[in-house]
């Protein structure tokens, strides 16, 4: 689809899909987007971010990679202003002094909520790695792998949607009900262990693949999930570079003579550097979030790139009639 194609450049950094897979560029698109958004958490840096976008595709996209790449940061800019106007990001501007306006559309203050605002990203990264269990499961059925898909994926499906809210009530449930659930999430993690391992003819090398299956889900979910609060740190050190950058520049302001040029020359500089090494440091790490915590569940790539059959011509060009 046009508006996920950009990212299809994130997609072959890892490699392209194999025949029998699914194309992921669709379902990580969104994701990249906001993880790039968080990463900068600033309104007027998103709308920088877009208009350089455009302004330097029209220059410098001569190849379909260079289209797509300054496509991709175009959504991910847009993605940045969202994200940046629901916790008053501008510019590192302190929310006091934004127009009334502004602090009406926010939702979270990142510096006085910085709990709930890392909460926010562990929510969001756990719901990616979800995803990327329910494509397994997908891929299982449509592969006709039933054992695999309804006694070893829906099972740890069952495990991982009820885990959350299953903590977040475990004071407000009774005894009785928190035995059950527990007895629910223990047969779950039985039937992993039984059906992880489907090649294996002797049931203690079932078992103990079963256990090492079990292990690696558990503990890689739960690491996984915390490798989203690398979008905590950036964002955060987005703004209080942004302040420091204003904190110094006014500083000069009263300076005799130059003070106003020298203001806004840092600025200027100052934020321009802001963006470059932030928007950089959110790319690498939303695209590394893809490869490492969500491919690992489902896609393997290795691909080629389907080329017709076509007449090559080494010494003749044909134009048209």
């Amino acid at each position: 689809k046009r508006l996920f194609s950009p990212f299809q450049m994130v997609t072959n950094l890892y490699g392209i899909p194999k025949y029998r897979e699914i194309d992921p560029t669709p379902l990580i698109a969104p994701f990249f987007a906001l993880s790039f958004g968080i990463c900068l958490t600033d309104a007027g840096y998103g709308v920088v971010v877009t208009v350089l976008s455009i302004l330097l595709a029209r220059k410098f996209a001569t190849n379909e990679g260079a289209k797509q790449l300054f496509k991709t940061l175009f959504l991910a800019g847009i993605a940045t202003i969202i994200v940046g106007t629901l916790t008053a990001g501008w510019f590192g501007v302190s929310a006091e002094k934004l127009p009334e306006i502004l602090i009406k559309l926010r939702i979270l203050d990142v510096r006085d909520k910085q709990t709930t605002f890392l909460l926010s990203i562990l929510v969001f990264g756990y719901m990616q790695i979800w995803l990327g269990y329910v494509v397994k499961t997908y891929l299982d059925i449509r592969a006709r792998n039933w054992t695999g898909a309804f006694l070893c994926q829906t099972p740890w499906l069952i495990v991982m949607t009820g885990t959350p809210p299953f903590i977040a009530t475990y004071g407000k449930l009774s005894s009785e009900m928190r035995l059950s659930i527990s007895v629910l999430f223990v047969a779950c993690c039985i039937l992993v262990i039984a059906f992880s391992d489907q090649q294996s003819k002797s049931i203690v090398g079932r078992i103990g693949s079963g256990l090492f299956e079990i292990y690696s889900r558990i503990s890689g979910s739960f690491g996984d999930t915390l490798s989203y609060s690398r979008l905590f740190a950036l964002g955060l050190a987005t703004g209080i570079i942004a302040e420091i950058v204003n904190t110094i520049a006014s500083m000069t302001w009263r300076m005799p003579y130059l003070g106003k040029i020298v203001t806004i020359g840092i600025l200027i500089g100052g934020h321009l550097f802001n963006i470059l090494i932030n928007a950089l440091g959110g790319f690498i790490h939303s695209a590394r979030l893809q490869f490492v915590e969500f491919f690992t569940k489902f896609y393997e790539g290795g691909g080629e790139k389907f080329k017709p059959f076509k007449r090559e011509r080494l010494y003749t060009v044909v134009t048209g009639m």
